[in-house]
C-alpha cells in the first residue's frame, strides 16, 4: 500500500508540475476533470490508512512507546474521504469523453436518497458520516445495476466496461458492508464461574468448562462457551484462550471466531481468576458479505489482464 501511495503522489506531482505545458495541447473534458478529482480523493483514503498502519510502527521505532489506533480513526478519515469518491464514480465513471452530465442522475439520487433514508430507520443511526455513506453506496449501487442492464440488453461484449462494472458493484457493496457492521455491531463483557449463563441480544452464553494447560513455552488457560438461541437450540462451541509465554513474559489472548453467513460471533479471553472467567464477547454482522464485495472488487481488474 505504501508503494502505491509513492506511485499515486508522483503521477499527481508530475501532471502538476507539466500540466501549463500540456494544457495549450490537450484541454481535460468533464469526465476528465472529474475523474482527477475523485482519484485525489481516493488517494487521501488510501494514504489515511497508511498513516494508521505505519505511523504506529514508527512512533515505537523513535520513542520506545507503543500507541494503538483504533477503528474510529479509520472511520472519521477513511470513510469520508471516500464518499465523494463513490459519487464521482457513478458521475463520471460511465460519462462519455465528450459528452455532458445525463439528468437522469437526478432521478438516481432519488431513489439513492430514499432507500438509504430506509436503511438509516431500520439501522436507528444518528451519525452523518453513516448516512452520507449509505447514500453515496446506494446512488454508486443502482446507477451501475441499471448501467449493467442496458449493457447486458445492448448484447455488445466490452471487456473494460464489464470490468468496471463489477469493480463499481463490489465498491458499493463494500461500503454498505462496512456501514452496516460499524453500525450494528457490539461488544458485551462476560464475568462469572462455571455454568454462568449471559443473554446477549438473542443469543445465550454458558461457560461449560474451563482447563489449564503448561509447557515449556506458555501456560495456557481455554474456557470452553456454549451458544444456543432462546429456544435452546445450539448454535456454536467456542474455546478461546489466554496465554502467557514464560520467556517473553507476555499475555496473548487468541480468539476463537465462528463465521455465519450474516454475522460472524467473537470470544476473547481475558484471563481466569480463582475459577471466574473474565472474556469480551464480540457480535460483528455482514462480515462475509464484506469479503465477498471485496472479491468482487478486486475481480473486475482481473478482467482487464489478456
Amino acid at each position: 500500500m505504501s508503494f502505491v501511495t509513492i506511485i499515486a503522489l508522483s503521477s499527481v506531482l508530475l501532471f502538476l508540475l507539466r500540466y501549463p505545458q500540456t494544457q495549450s495541447v490537450c484541454k481535460l473534458s468533464l469526465k476528465d476533470k472529474g475523474m482527477l478529482i475523485a482519484s485525489m480523493f481516493a488517494l487521501a483514503a488510501v494514504s489515511s490508512v497508511v498513516l494508521g498502519t505505519i505511523y504506529p510502527l514508527y512512533y515505537d521505532y523513535m520513542t520506545g512507546q507503543k500507541i494503538s489506533i483504533g477503528p474510529f480513526f479509520y472511520i472519521a478519515t477513511f470513510v469520508p474521504l471516500y464518499i465523494p469518491m463513490l459519487f464521482m464514480a457513478g458521475i463520471f465513471g460511465y460519462m462519455g469523453w465528450n459528452s455532458k452530465l445525463k439528468p437522469k442522475i437526478i432521478i438516481y439520487f432519488v431513489i439513492a436518497f430514499i432507500i438509504s433514508a430506509i436503511i438509516v430507520y431500520l439501522i436507528e443511526t444518528r451519525s452523518y458520516i453513516a448516512m452520507f455513506a449509505l447514500l453515496a453506496a446506494c446512488f454508486l449501487l443502482i446507477y451501475t445495476l441499471h448501467e449493467l442492464y442496458i449493457f447486458w440488453q445492448s448484447k455488445q461484449i466490452a471487456t473494460n466496461k464489464l470490468a468496471m462494472y463489477i469493480s463499481h458493484l463490489g465498491l458499493a457493496g463494500f461500503v454498505l458492508c462496512v456501514v452496516l457492521n460499524a453500525c450494528l455491531q457490539y461488544e458485551a463483557d462476560f464475568v462469572g464461574g462455571l455454568d454462568h449463563k449471559a443473554e446477549i441480544d438473542g443469543f445465550i452464553f454458558k461457560l461449560q468448562d474451563i482447563k489449564y494447560s503448561k509447557n515449556t513455552e506458555f501456560v495456557r488457560q481455554i474456557a470452553k462457551f456454549q451458544i444456543t438461541d432462546k429456544a435452546g437450540n445450539e448454535i456454536s462451541n467456542l474455546a478461546p484462550e489466554h496465554r502467557l509465554y514464560n520467556i517473553e513474559k507476555v499475555a496473548i489472548s487468541k480468539t476463537h471466531i465462528h463465521s455465519f453467513l450474516f454475522y460472524d460471533l467473537y470470544i476473547a479471553l481475558s484471563r481466569v481468576q480463582a475459577d471466574k472467567v473474565h472474556a469480551k464477547i464480540y457480535y460483528k454482522p455482514a462480515m462475509a458479505f464484506l469479503w465477498l464485495s471485496l472479491f468482487i472488487m478486486f475481480l473486475g481488474p482481473l478482467l482487464r489482464v489478456k
